[in-house]
């Protein structure tokens, strides 16, 4: 079998961000919303991508569920140390 060193930096690297969906009642539903839009635009115009959606389900007395988006984005590939040299 042949082994080979692993080049890490080849390796695509990600980070990951989730955003809760929740909009209350106490204040006007269409102000909320557009806030919301407001951040998750911004989030794509900064390299986020979207990959899914779900619900957390917390444990506990009155277990609570939260739903949340979830995003990611490629981290800057870092130099080829080989190439440093």
């Amino acid at each position: 079998m042949l082994l080979r060193r692993l080049d890490i930096a080849s390796i695509e690297q990600w980070e990951y961000a989730a955003v809760p969906t929740i909009i209350s009642g106490w204040r006007n539903d269409t102000e909320q919303f557009e806030e919301f839009m407001q951040q998750i635009n911004l989030m794509g115009m900064n390299g986020w991508e979207m990959t899914t959606e779900s619900v957390i389900h917390t444990k506990g007395y009155s277990g609570s569920e939260y739903p949340m988006l979830f995003f990611k984005r490629r981290l800057p590939a870092e130099p080829n140390e080989d190439a440093r040299h």
